[in-house]
């Protein structure tokens, strides 16, 4: 699946959840270590539009990986594999 709009998903959702005007830019790189809007209630809503987004069922392993935009990136690839 396309990075840039893996991005743009995670980007979406963090910023819905954000009470800032200027608006984050999501990076590869960019975690909950980083970004201080990404916080646990974010994650949540990540998981959410993973399932109803990209179809994707998570396993309680999985939560570890959606902390990271590298960590959605490649469950959403594998996943789709």
């Amino acid at each position: 699946m396309n990075q840039k709009l893996i991005l743009k998903f995670i980007e979406d959702i963090v910023n819905s959840s954000s009470n800032k005007k200027k608006k984050i830019k999501i990076k590869i790189t960019d975690s909950t270590n980083t970004i201080n809007e990404w916080d646990s209630l974010t994650t949540m809503a990540i998981a959410a539009g993973l399932n109803s987004e990209y179809g994707i069922n998570l396993e309680l392993s999985d939560l570890e990986k959606i902390v990271s935009a590298k960590g959605i990136v490649n469950l959403i690839n594998k996943k789709n594999d």
